[in-house]
């Protein structure tokens, strides 16, 4: 759904269907025509909360659809806007993704989403992408807060590595 911008709202809201390429293209098209097309964009439909084993294998097609080809459709609209001629950060979020510190469950299932990260900027030379995966802490914490602040941080950074770990 699309909440245009109107005298007391000065920022258009969307909401996106992770599979519907009409969405994101009427997205793009909006923010071009508006001259504002993004420098970041932080895509974070794969922070997830964890499951149980016999939950995984549910949500694995999910997880694609909003990891992988969310993905591969938000690069296919940013890449039909004749008008983008900027470079554009995309930080991809994630959580579980790999194993860093040995006792958290990991999600191989989200680990498509480096395939993405690693051929875009070769398709598109506009594209800068990076893959940040964390380690969700309690909510209301300060090492919540700590996350946060790291994630501005990287998400603002022009880093050249491709992957990162909080």
């Amino acid at each position: 759904t699309r909440q245009p911008m109107n005298e007391h709202n000065s920022i258009a809201t969307h909401t996106l269907d992770a599979t519907r390429s009409e969405d994101y293209l009427a997205l793009f098209q909006q923010l071009a025509q508006a001259g504002s097309l993004p420098d970041i964009i932080l895509h974070a439909w794969n922070v997830s909360e964890p499951m149980e084993y016999w939950q995984e294998a549910v949500n694995t097609a999910r997880g694609q659809q909003q990891g992988f080809y969310s993905l591969l459709l938000l690069a296919q609209a940013i890449g039909q806007q004749p008008s983008l001629e900027k470079q554009v950060q995309l930080v991809i979020l994630s959580n579980n993704m790999q194993n860093v510190l040995g006792g958290e469950g990991s999600r191989p299932d989200k680990a498509t989403m480096l395939g993405i990260c690693k051929v875009l900027p070769k398709e598109n030379t506009h594209i800068h992408c990076r893959s940040v995966d964390i380690l969700l802490t309690e909510p209301d914490s300060s090492s919540r807060q700590r996350l946060v602040q790291q994630l501005l941080h990287e998400s603002l950074t022009q880093a050249q590595e491709r992957e990162t770990v909080i």
